[in-house]
């Protein structure tokens, strides 16, 4: 379970970051579920999202925004969220790119027999208007990166980081990390880190590899937009259109941009009318962001792979 809040005075965030750590394939998840503070009286809301063909749809945004209230699907589309009984009455919005935002009033969804969610896939025809060249789009989204997220004043970042391996099909350990962050988003670089308190399973000195720095880093690093010593030269790319969606209204481009080496490939979602980034897909590292109350975006899904050799 991933728990971020936020209040509104002071931009406070508290997220939990789930770590898979296999032997030879690291996954990192960053989600962005449950926004509240005590557990105490709170109601639990749960289930799954599908499509129209009964497919799951990963990654959608569902929460109560006028209360600051949000989670993410997972990659099964299922969801699961805490609200307190006076927000029963309050509207569940939910939200993805491709498909209609619906919202249905969170009495109603609990008292569904079927706890799920049917989206449908939004059918939009763009407007005939003369699209920019698409490196146009991809240098207006970073300069419109502080406008676009949240990034202004610091916010606090709260993440439970967990890391579990496995070889041979036994587990081999388990590492948990308790971090705080002091953080600007995405159009700065990765404020000050500190792991507040750790634990690991009393396995852990028999793992023979070592990191030489902690994975969130390498999220942060990894992000092709924020600033950092990788951070990829976006205007030596080369870069097309390969789709279309829509995110709340927004027609989107689908943009892939290609390095020097062909392996090198990038896909951004970007928004025609406001060039808001709502994906990132780099290698096989991919960034979900999604709309908080005050219409910017934050990061609210983060999965990335890792292979390694046998030691």
């Amino acid at each position: 379970m991933v728990y971020i809040t936020h209040a509104q005075n002071d931009n406070i965030f508290n997220t939990i970051l789930k770590n898979l750590f296999p032997l030879l394939i690291i996954t990192l998840f960053f989600l962005t579920p449950t926004i509240g503070q005590s557990q105490e009286g709170k109601v639990e809301i749960d289930g799954i999202i599908l499509d129209e063909t009964n497919f799951p749809v990963p990654y959608a945004a569902v929460g109560i925004v006028e209360k600051y209230l949000g989670t993410s699907s997972t990659e099964d589309g299922e969801f699961s969220m805490l609200v307190t009984k006076s927000e029963l009455q309050d509207s569940l919005s939910i939200s993805c790119l491709g498909y209609n935002t619906i919202k249905i009033k969170v009495e109603d969804y609990l008292n569904q027999e079927e706890k799920k969610i049917v989206l449908v896939e939004s059918v939009f025809e763009m407007d005939e208007i003369k699209l920019l060249n698409p490196l146009e789009y991809v240098l207006n989204a970073q300069k419109r990166l502080k406008e676009n997220t949240i990034s202004t004043p610091p916010h606090k970042i709260e993440m439970l980081y967990r890391r579990a391996a496995t070889e041979g099909g036994r587990s081999k350990f388990l590492v948990e990390n308790y971090i705080k962050i002091r953080d600007r988003g995405p159009a700065y670089p990765l404020g000050v880190v500190e792991v507040a308190e750790a634990r690991k399973s009393a396995d852990y000195r028999i793992w023979k590899r070592v990191q030489w720095t902690h994975s969130i880093n390498h999220m942060a690093n990894g992000n092709p937009l924020r600033p950092s010593e990788k951070q990829p030269n976006l205007k030596k790319f080369t870069w097309k259109k390969i789709g279309d969606s829509s995110y709340e209204g927004e027609d989107v481009l689908i943009l892939e941009g290609t390095g020097k080496k062909q392996w090198n490939k990038i896909k951004l979602y970007i928004g025609i009318d406001t060039y808001s980034v709502y994906r990132i897909e780099k290698q096989k590292a991919l960034y979900i962001y999604q709309k908080h109350q005050n219409g910017k975006l934050y990061l609210s899904y983060y999965a990335n792979e890792w292979a390694f050799k046998e030691i």
